[in-house]
């Protein structure tokens, strides 16, 4: 072919022949490779391709084609990425996440579509959350306040966050939980029903469809219910076998109180589980009256409120009660003359207070007095006799 080639070209310079304008080859397929991928994602990655060779035509469109089968076409997945030679560089979008995908340049003049090497990647897989709990605020005997702030969703998208507690280490979804709608930021969680006094772990957690994820943990302490606050009033109203007293309950504890009243007893430090009274609930002033007292007595009072925490006892005050009449009886008379006769008594209580004085009295008309004629029998209690005397005959 070269011999003959230059025999043509001796020819024409020999006779002046020169070759017609516009004649020339047949245009060839272009050359080309397939760049490396980079920028790979869950949902996207980069290619591209180097033409090194037009193939003698004017390249008309050229790009990168991809699919999850081997040696992908144009009639699959492809970017449109310019004319001419040289390099060029195409993104990937829509990819499926954890997928491995074959792609080559491709390029096209008028010889038709070639195609570069053929390269893998695979795209990364959807990861959990990344995500942190917040601190713990506003805590009261039965809520507190706190949430999380989600960083990253881990190439999904979070359709559920919020907080998780328990009363053990590590608490799950599957413990109690709060709901905060759904994507990343932050939120604020308010739990409720705690138990006062009550030891709680909380983590914050982010779902995607990769699963779980949990922020670090916090613990915090929920307040304790305590003993309701008061005093026990002044004593009033003394008798021999009843009082009045009460209390002022200044303060619950946290929990609302369901009883209260005044206990006593004859030694000090009286309880509920001695005589009391029951006075309403909540706090607030309250009267009672102390009743069946024994006269003459010393009793010790204290008010008491009851809450969830427990009894709670006002200081003690003392007071004694009244005496009372004593009770006797009259003996029947004997040995009567002219001037006197015997009688008597039995003296069957003392009423509370010792016997100062005893004896009969008597008179010429009905329900006689000590101011009338009496004697004076001592100071004890029991039966007792006296003679009265200087009678009229």
């Amino acid at each position: 072919m070269k011999k003959i080639l230059n025999l043509f070209l001796i020819i024409s310079m020999v006779t002046g022949f020169t070759l017609l304008p516009g004649c020339k080859k047949d245009a060839n397929l272009p050359s080309l490779t397939t760049t490396a991928v980079t920028g790979i994602t869950i949902n996207s990655a980069i290619s591209g391709g180097e033409i090194t060779s037009d193939g003698g035509a004017f390249i008309t469109i050229s790009g990168i084609c991809w699919s999850t089968n081997t040696n992908p076409t144009i009639t699959d997945a492809k970017t449109d990425d310019g004319t001419g030679a040289g390099s060029f560089e195409g993104s990937m979008t829509g990819l499926t996440p954890n997928t491995l995908y074959y792609v080559r340049a491709y390029a096209i003049n008028s010889a038709g579509t070639v195609y570069g090497n053929e390269l893998t990647f695979t795209t990364t897989g959807i990861e959990v959350a990344t995500l942190t709990t917040a601190a713990v605020s506003a805590i009261t005997k039965t809520s507190a306040t706190l949430g999380g702030d989600i960083t990253a969703d881990g190439g999904g998208d979070i359709t559920a966050r919020g907080v998780c507690y328990a009363t053990t280490t590590n608490p799950l979804i599957t413990n109690d939980k709060t709901s905060n709608a759904t994507g990343t930021g932050t939120f604020v969680s308010n739990l409720t029903s705690l138990v006062p006094g009550t030891l709680y772990y909380v983590r914050a957690y982010a779902t995607n469809s990769a699963g779980t994820a949990y922020g670090s943990e916090v613990t915090f302490t929920t307040s304790a219910i305590a003993l309701a606050t008061l005093t026990t009033t002044a004593i009033t109203s003394v008798t021999s076998s009843s009082a009045a007293s009460g209390g002022e309950i200044t303060a619950d504890g946290g929990a609302a109180v369901s009883d209260r009243g005044i206990c006593w007893n004859t030694i000090t430090g009286p309880t509920t589980s001695n005589s009391k009274i029951s006075v309403g609930t909540g706090t607030g002033s309250f009267v009672g009256n102390l009743t069946s007292l024994l006269p003459g007595t010393t009793y010790y009072v204290r008010a008491f409120a009851t809450n969830t925490a427990g009894t709670a006892y006002g200081n003690e005050r003392t007071f004694t009660t009244g005496a009372a009449l004593a009770t006797l009886t009259t003996t029947t008379a004997t040995s009567i003359t002219a001037t006197s006769a015997t009688s008597g008594g039995a003296i069957t209580s003392n009423g509370g207070s010792a016997i100062t004085a005893s004896g009969i009295c008597w008179a010429l008309t009905a329900d006689p007095t000590i101011t009338a004629s009496k004697t004076t029998d001592g100071t004890s209690s029991g039966s007792f006799v006296s003679i009265a005397t200087a009678l009229s005959g």
